[in-house]
Parts: structure tokens; C-alpha cells; sequence
């Protein structure tokens, strides 16, 4: 009887210790499940706006490029500034293109000439990248494809805003068939406009979609 009694107890101890793991497994998920959650909530309040890029109307005959889709996505920051996030696929596999905040959201005309010239609010009326000395707030630099066509870009954009003083919410951005050279004005030689979206608030619905 007492032989059995000390089994019974060395497994009760066992049973004990592997509860006690999985209570803390558990706990430890639901802690990261509420941070992850928390974070959400987080961008959710931040200003946010996103502008779904489609191909040109003109795309498919000069230059041939009738397949680029993908979003632009702007989160505000604590001070003036924007992160810009931009996921394109349907490019040219291996390829570098120029894009930039335009500033008109009119993307009638088929080779979107009618975006206007780079955003460009204090009046700066020199093209640069976007860690030229001197710059249109527009200029985003360049996008680089992967060799599936695909392209990621996060950076950010000074002197702008979602919603405040040179808001960007109604411009556009525009992705172009060449390489930004990151100097010649008025667009860094970067060539046709093949590309581009219309800078838009979220609707409430598709806030957790484009949160980050």
C-alpha cells in the first residue's frame, strides 16, 4: 500500500509539471495574441489612407506593361512625415522604376498626364530622391522587381501628411517605366507614367486590412 501510494504520488508531481508547461504555453500565447492585437489597434488609430495602383490606359502599347497591380499604402507619424508602403507585382522581372506622389488624383488621360507634375508643396521645383538635400515631397526614389515581377518599397516621405498640412489624400502616385536618376528635372528621366492609383481614405471596413 505505501509502495503504491509513492507511484501514485511521483505521477501526481508529473501530471503536475506538464499542466503547469502547457498553463504557461498558454499563457505566454495569450500574451503575444493580445500584444499582436493591441499593435493592430494601434495603427488602426493612426491616419491612414492607401491608393490601389491598376495599369495605365496607354500601358499596354508603349511601353507593353498592362499588368501592374498592387497598393501604396500611408501611415502618418508623430510628426511631419509619412511612412509609404508599396507592394507591386506584374513588373518586369529584374527591373527598377521610378515612382512618385503626383499632384492631381486625375488619372483620366490613358497616359495619366493628367496626375500633373510631382507633388511638390514647398515649392522646391528641383526633382531629387527622397534623401536629396533638395526635393519635390513627391519624389519616392525607386522600386526595384524581384525576378517574379514583384516589388516591395517602404520608406519615408517628409513635409507631407494623411491628414493635416499638405495632405495627400486626392494625389496620386505613379510608377514609371524607367529608372529614376534621382536628379534631371522634372521627373529623374524615369520615362512613361505605366501606372498609378489614386491617394483615398480607407473605408472603416478595410482599416484592419491596410493596417500594418
Amino acid at each position: 500500500m505505501t509502495r503504491f501510494m509513492k507511484v501514485t504520488a511521483s505521477t501526481l508531481v508529473a501530471i503536475a509539471m506538464v499542466v503547469g508547461c502547457k498553463s504557461h504555453k498558454t499563457d505566454r500565447a495569450t500574451t503575444e495574441s493580445s500584444s499582436s492585437a493591441s499593435m493592430d489597434r494601434k495603427n488602426e488609430q493612426k491616419p491612414m489612407a492607401v491608393a490601389l495602383i491598376r495599369p495605365a490606359g496607354a500601358a499596354a502599347t508603349q511601353p507593353s506593361m498592362p499588368k501592374v497591380t498592387g497598393t501604396a499604402k500611408f501611415i502618418q507619424n508623430g510628426d511631419s512625415s509619412v511612412t509609404m508602403i508599396v507592394d507591386l507585382k506584374g513588373l518586369p522581372p529584374n527591373s527598377t522604376h521610378g515612382i512618385h506622389i503626383h499632384e492631381k488624383g486625375d488619372l483620366t488621360a490613358p497616359d495619366l498626364t493628367s496626375a500633373g507634375p510631382h507633388y511638390d508643396p514647398a515649392m522646391t521645383k528641383q526633382h531629387g530622391g527622397p534623401d536629396s538635400q533638395k526635393h519635390h515631397a513627391g519624389d519616392a526614389g525607386n522600386l526595384k522587381a524581384d525576378e517574379s515581377g514583384n516589388a516591395h518599397l517602404e520608406l519615408t516621405l517628409q513635409g507631407v501628411s494623411v491628414s493635416g498640412d499638405n495632405s495627400l489624400i486626392g494625389r496620386s502616385v505613379i510608377v514609371h517605366a524607367g529608372e529614376d536618376d534621382l536628379h534631371s528635372n522634372p521627373a529623374g528621366n524615369s520615362g512613361a507614367r505605366i501606372a498609378g492609383g489614386v491617394i483615398e481614405k480607407p473605408m472603416a471596413g478595410d482599416i484592419a486590412h491596410f493596417a500594418l
